[in-house]
């Protein structure tokens, strides 16, 4: 398992940097070319490193911590010879890094989304409904009968907090 160790002084509000084999990951991966990567350093003492700006580290922090299996996250506060873990998380412990992953307006906005079938029958509808809840981290499975007026889907959608938007809609057939 690979670690994703990011660097933050507070001097330095809005950039972080990361060193050595992490600085070359996140350079491919994220900014997709090497010419990102400066040399500290020089001849053999010399380390590999990569200036991160607030918005790329949420973007990283999003995709390692819950895109990815395969790393872990660490970021550490202070400058010079001064260093000290301040925050640690793995995909399956997101603890410390939540309030980065889960602060933007896109998912404050719509913490639920939800998939909806209905099977229409000689003797009523049967719906099926789907959700993940972003805020609380749960997936949802439900089946129910429901009236041409569709209120028990009405209550569910309510039940889950659901905003009505008609833009929001993604493959719907009317």
């Amino acid at each position: 398992m690979s670690c994703g160790c990011l660097l933050h002084d507070p001097y330095l509000r809005d950039y972080y940097t990361t060193h050595g084999e992490n600085a070359t990951f996140i350079a491919k991966t994220y900014y997709h070319t090497t010419t990102a990567v400066c040399q500290i350093g020089s001849g053999s003492d010399a380390i590999s490193s990569v200036s991160v700006s607030k918005n790329m580290f949420e973007t990283v922090a999003r995709d390692i911590l819950l895109e990815r299996a395969d790393h872990t996250l660490e970021l550490y506060e202070g400058s010079g010879a001064n260093w000290r873990l301040v925050k640690s998380a793995t995909p399956g412990n997101l603890g410390s890094f939540e309030e980065i992953l889960f602060a933007n307006n896109e998912m404050q906005d719509s913490p639920v989304i939800v998939a909806l079938i209905a099977n229409f029958r000689e003797n009523g509808c049967a719906v099926g409904l789907s959700y993940v809840d972003l805020t609380k981290r749960v997936l949802g499975l439900a089946e129910f009968p429901d009236d041409s007026h569709f209120t028990n889907l009405e209550s569910a959608l309510v039940a889950l907090g659901l905003q009505r938007n008609p833009f929001a809609c993604r493959g719907c057939q009317i």
